[in-house]
């Protein structure tokens, strides 16, 4: 068990505001806090409950970062330069030092530059800029970088150009290693190539989708914030219609869960039981794979909370704010990544976090689904330095992981968190505990085929706002979306 106690931050750290909402940001060292009596009184506002939930063990993680690079095989690189393309909303090699995950991604870029004697650099470009540049560069048998680090939904339109290289192909590599998400790159393979590489590398702590509590709203109910079904591994779908119900006898009026999008909640119950839409792996083509028994359960769940018009969602504008509502204490749950904390903590009220509750109590794990802006790594057919190019994913790779998630944590606690056990249920979300995350082939190709949404969390939707059958939906979706990627991704 973690252990939580009034603790300050190092002397990086500088008080902006004590608002509830107050964040600290970090500067290179130059500034320092003089009054750590006055630091303490920050805390104490920032967490009402008077405990500072503290990361215990912090500096082990740095420890256990560097060790694990440490063990990498030797290799020889010649003071080699390695070029990572991100867009704009991701971060690698960042040229400040204004977070906690600034200086861990800096720190952890420094472990890999010493292990190999290489220079890590970074160009940032748009999206759709960066895919021009790069098949640009391709046609005329350059190289755009080493490696592009996109958002997940941009993952098919850089497919479409035939210009990526698959992933397995490249030498030494070996995604069976513990800091590889094996699963998440099957479900970015189509035909005869693996599209893309995920690991610790890529994992955003933002892009994880989570379930926020109005506590406000459940005081006011009488009703009790299930932490303990979360930590004994009960906490299910089951569980959030029984207190809906609950609350419903209490107050005709309230509003039971919203989210910013349909695709946000249905594809939040559907994923936590651990389906994916689409069945992929390299050397086949993506076929659907939700006709399932468990698939209906799934949509009797969603129709069961939408009874009585109790959902809210922020795209149409017609129906209301389900934010807003939330903010209000109208609405009991909302479903929303991590990286939505900050602005539901600016809008201010009493909240809390659970991970995404299980379709099966019996389930191993709670697990999320990843945004469309969750990383992935994609490399270009045309890069020279494949030969040694695997050498450098492994130490990124090996260097990420608990760290940088920690660092995210230590950013949350000054931005964001309300809480200490809000931090807690944090590691459920993430997978600190028993929990896990999980790309979705949908969401990397949708963009590109947007008849994937249409015949998938749509037509799921669909099903239930109109009570139609769920298995004539998919056999037409097995009729349209299994020729369409036939066609597009025919194995060779």
């Amino acid at each position: 068990m973690r252990k939580k106690f009034i603790i300050f931050m190092t002397i990086i750290y500088a008080v902006f505001s004590l608002t509830s909402c107050s964040f600290i940001t970090i500067n290179s060292g130059k500034e320092k806090v003089e009054n750590k009596e006055e630091q303490q009184e920050t805390a104490a506002q920032l967490y009402p409950e008077g405990v500072y939930p503290a990361r215990d063990k912090y500096d082990g993680f740095v420890a256990q970062a560097q060790a694990r690079v440490d063990a990498l095989p030797a290799r020889k690189l010649a003071n080699q330069s390695f070029t990572v393309a991100v867009t704009p909303e991701i971060k690698f090699a960042p040229s400040d030092y204004s977070s906690e995950y600034n200086v861990a991604l800096s720190k952890r870029n420094e472990m890999v530059s010493q292990k190999y004697s290489v220079s890590l650099g970074q160009v940032e470009a748009p999206a759709d800029l960066m895919l021009s540049d790069a098949y640009a560069s391709y046609l005329s048998g350059l190289y755009y970088s080493d490696i592009m680090m996109i958002p997940a939904a941009k993952l098919g339109e850089f497919a479409e150009k035939g210009f990526l290289l698959n992933v397995f192909s490249l030498p030494y590599s070996n995604y069976y290693k513990d800091y590889y998400d094996l699963k998440g790159m099957t479900q970015a393979s189509a035909g005869n190539t693996a599209y893309a590489v995920m690991g610790d590398m890529t994992r955003d702590v933002g892009s994880y989708y989570c379930l926020y509590v109005n506590t406000e709203l459940f005081e006011r109910l009488g009703l009790e914030v299930p932490y303990a079904s979360v930590e004994d591994g009960s906490w299910s779908w089951d569980k959030v219609l029984e207190l809906t119900r609950q609350a419903m006898s209490v107050d005709g009026y309230v509003l039971k869960i919203g989210a910013s999008t349909v695709s946000d909640l249905v594809s939040g119950v559907y994923k936590s039981s651990g389906q994916n839409y689409m069945s992929t792996w390299l050397g086949a083509t993506p076929k659907v794979a939700y006709d399932t028994s468990l698939t209906a359960k799934v949509t009797q769940i969603i129709a069961d909370l939408r009874a009585g018009d109790k959902i809210l969602f922020d795209q149409y504008s017609n129906t209301g704010s389900a934010l807003g509502d939330f903010r209000k204490g109208n609405l009991m749950f909302y479903v929303g990544t991590v990286a939505q904390m900050s602005e539901i903590c600016k809008m201010g009220g009493e909240w809390t976090l659970l991970p995404m509750p299980k379709t099966d109590p019996a389930q191993e794990d709670y697990i999320a689904h990843l945004s469309s802006s969750a990383p992935v790594v994609v490399i270009s057919a045309s890069n020279p330095n494949t030969d040694d190019l695997a050498y450098v994913l492994d130490a990124i790779n090996a260097a990420s992981g608990a760290y940088l998630t920690e660092a995210y944590y230590r950013d949350l606690i000054y931005t964001s968190l309300n809480k200490s056990k809000t931090l807690d249920m944090l590691d459920y979300v993430t997978g600190i505990k028993a929990g896990k995350g999980m790309y979705d082939f949908v969401y990397m190709f949708g963009e590109r085929y947007p008849e994937l949404k249409e015949n998938t969390y749509a037509a799921i939707w669909n099903c239930v706002i109109t009570g139609g059958s769920l298995s004539q939906t998919a056999s037409s979706a097995h009729y349209s979306l299994n020729w369409r990627m036939q066609n597009d991704f025919p194995v060779k």
